[in-house]
């Protein structure tokens, strides 16, 4: 909830400071050894720091006493650009419904995240589980935290019933629910048993090289009651056992939260007492309220930087690199004639100048000047800020690169070759609801490829009616900007490529792709899967199915009483549980 996250750069406190944007390759990504992604250890010790050193304290140890000089109350502050519509976890699939939801349901299992550890990082620690084990490469038991208990109306002990009938609602077999958008995250789970009250045991379909980060990613599965539905309406209320509780949402406006003092991982923790969202669709209102001190982190443009810099004594401006990744993606491939022919895909990439998008989108040229070491990255087929799992296009083989490359030239040459000289015309389907890059991304992405006679009619669509609903899972015809944030390297492949999934927006159907993917996600070798990813990006970027878009490195600004907020990051909206419970206020004077 806190932003967009990636590597463990260091702030930039009322001056700018020159930082390394990328940590050593391999080190900011963490890819479980053979052992671990299957019989994943999840029950590392907890450690937070205090007065006199590191205290540890087990997985189901409440951490109590904390630093002296942390205080206790206060709200964390911050703002949606769009309203989340359904609260309801399993039917609404979009991005602002997680962050929404992040706050009030439980995992099974979280991401690490604290001093020293990198942002970008896929390894799991506790959550509503106390531990885990895998007997066998395709078994996966998780024993539940006795601590984990809903909260009000509900007022019970969660049990594995309950994990169950979140995993039956997400694949539409939980009453008149239909298949969540979010399904195929889980499609490698052949079922789910409850031996007894505190037990679940996973039955995978295969050997799954990465289940752990899965059960750690909300969009794949946050656990609801088996009241749901029946107890509370899910779409305009949330019952959880997190370590916030719902207090109200008022569609358009805000929601608001309250601290469960009852979380199982709590003790002093949060230290916050609760959670203000604000829904604010005018990115520059935002900008406003978070100068007058209404907002307490607020992801910025280079334009605001600074105006933010001098407007708050004392500001905290973090940078980091994206972890997550748009595309110009293309209408059904199998029938529609323009881009079946590769030479097309290819050529729409190629009439695209990075570079320029990059200055004019982020302001790099602004960065530089404000002493940030901002590099030029291209973006391959996962963002540039998973480092040692993505394969940034000025590294690919050079008949590779040679498509990332702006030569428009040569893409009218191929646009000739395909039989297209004189161009063709189709809808360009984006979305009003992301901010950052994306609306300057979608707008000069049209003007570029106007210079080899493709001329596109925008369309800009409302999120949570048509383009969640309709363009993502490929419903459209033309050409589509789609920003696609989905965690763990391998999700991104799963979801994007293969055919049955909901955000295979092209309905891309390629066997030997089908075959690459779903090979990554069996492998159980680290180092063996790190390759394949590689691979795949390196095959990707031959059949060119999705055309990559250039994202920026993303400026984060902290209004200077807040703590902890540069040592606790993880990816996106899992921050409610890896994050914001270590969050807190300092009294400010002066």
């Amino acid at each position: 909830m806190s932003g967009p996250h990636a590597d463990g750069s260091r702030p930039i406190r009322r001056r700018l400071s020159r930082r390394r944007l990328l940590s050593s390759a391999g080190s900011a990504v963490v890819v479980l050894s053979a052992a671990a992604l299957i019989d994943c250890d999840s029950t590392p010790p907890v450690s937070i720091p205090t007065a006199g050193g590191t205290r540890i304290a087990g997985p189901s140890t409440p951490i109590a006493a904390p630093t002296p000089s942390i205080r206790r109350g206060g709200a964390w502050r911050i703002a949606l650009s769009a309203d989340p519509g359904s609260l309801d976890q399993a039917a609404n699939a979009g991005g602002s419904a997680k962050v929404a939801g992040a706050p009030v349901y439980s995992r099974l299992l979280a991401y690490e995240s604290g001093p020293g550890k990198p942002r970008a990082n896929f390894s799991t620690v506790p959550d509503a589980a106390e531990f885990t084990q895998a007997p066998d490469a395709q078994t996966f038991v998780v024993r539940l935290n006795p601590r984990a208990k809903f909260t009000q109306p509900i007022e019970r002990v969660m049990t594995s019933a309950d994990v169950k009938y979140s995993f039956d609602r997400m694949l539409g077999r939980a009453g008149a629910m239909s298949q969540s958008g979010d399904a195929p995250l889980l499609s490698m789970v052949q079922s789910i048993e409850t031996p007894d009250d505190r037990t679940v045991t996973f039955k995978l379909k295969e050997p799954f090289g990465a289940f752990a980060p899965v059960l750690a990613d909300p969009r794949a599965l946050m656990i609801m009651p088996a009241e749901t539905g029946k107890a509370f309406d899910p779409a305009r209320q949330m019952v959880g056992s997190g370590p916030f509780t719902l207090k109200s949402y008022e569609p358009g406006t805000q929601l608001s939260y309250t601290r469960n003092a009852e979380w199982h991982l709590g003790g002093d923790r949060p230290f916050l007492d609760g959670i203000e969202v604000s829904i604010l669709r005018d990115a520059p209102a935002a900008v406003s309220q978070f100068l007058t001190g209404g907002l307490d982190a607020l992801s910025i443009g280079a334009a605001d930087l600074k105006r933010v810099r001098d407007g708050v004594k004392g500001v905290v401006i973090d940078q980091a690199p994206p972890m997550q990744i748009q595309n110009i993606t293309f209408s059904g491939l199998d029938f529609e004639p323009p881009w079946r022919d590769v030479r097309v895909r290819r050529a729409v990439s190629m009439a695209i100048n990075r570079d320029a998008m990059l200055d004019e989108l982020f302001g790099l040229k602004e960065m530089k000047a404000a002493g940030l070491d901002v590099p030029y990255m291209w973006d391959g087929f996962l963002p540039w800020g998973i480092t040692g799992y993505s394969l940034e296009a000025k590294q690919m083989k050079p008949d590779r690169a040679a498509s990332f490359k702006f030569n428009t030239s040569e893409a009218a040459k191929l646009m000739d070759a395909a039989g297209w000289s004189g161009g063709f015309g189709v809808e360009w389907h984006s979305s009003g609801a992301f901010r950052g890059g994306y609306p300057l991304n979608a707008r000069l992405a049209a003007q570029h490829l106007r210079e080899i006679r493709i001329t596109l009619r925008t369309t800009i669509e409302d999120y949570g009616t048509v383009f969640l609903n309709s363009t993502i899972p490929g419903n459209f015809r033309g050409m589509a900007a789609i920003q696609q944030s989905l965690g763990e390297p391998g999700n991104y492949l799963s979801a994007m490529y293969l055919p049955a999934s909901l955000r295979n927006s092209g309905k891309i159907n390629d066997p030997r792709l089908t075959d690459m993917v779903t090979t990554i996600s069996a492998n159980t070798n680290r180092e063996e899967r790190r390759q394949q990813i590689l691979d795949v990006q390196d095959y990707l970027a031959d059949r060119m199915y999705n055309v990559p878009l250039p994202n920026g490195p993303v400026l984060t600004a902290y209004q200077p009483s807040v703590r902890n907020v540069l040592d606790f990051q993880s990816q996106g909206v899992t921050s409610p549980i890896d994050q914001i419970p270590y969050y807190w206020k300092a009294a400010l004077s002066g």
